[in-house]
């Protein structure tokens, strides 16, 4: 992609105004789209796994494939994959205590981590969408 600043080698080039408001329209449903799944968790935590809507897994499966860049951002770190499957493994955990306690593979413990995970992931992917169009920063 041309650059339309010549700037110096290691310097950051600042986004232009269009990337700009696409980057704040983005943040912006972005954050209302987790402010009204914030306000439907319970979705995840009374309805059956194959009975919850596809608009509220769209915002599970996306944050899903980004947790790891999340986590290895926040925490500076290179780990890879592995906050997935780490993701993966108290997920696994969370289902034998829902067969254990109440006798389905779906329930309360399942659905808070899943939408934790999809809350925590999601928000912070919009903030810094919110954050990077008002600093006109690339990232």
């Amino acid at each position: 992609m041309l650059e339309y600043q010549f700037v110096e080698k290691g310097t950051i080039a600042r986004l232009n105004p269009q990337k700009r408001i696409l980057r704040l329209v983005i943040g912006g449903v972005l954050v209302a789209y987790y402010v009204w799944q914030f306000t439907v968790y319970e979705i995840f935590l009374k309805t059956d796994f194959l009975l919850i809507p596809w608009g509220i897994w769209f915002g599970v499966i996306i944050p899903f494939y980004f947790l790891s860049d999340v986590v290895n951002i926040e925490f500076n770190r290179r780990w890879g994959r592995w906050p997935q499957y780490g993701f993966l493994i108290l997920l696994g955990v969370a289902i034998l205590f829902d067969w254990i306690w109440y006798r389905t593979y779906w329930g309360p413990p399942a659905g808070w981590l899943v939408s934790l995970m999809s809350q925590i992931t999601g928000v912070t992917i919009a903030i810094a969408h919110v954050i990077s169009a008002v600093l006109a920063t690339p990232g």
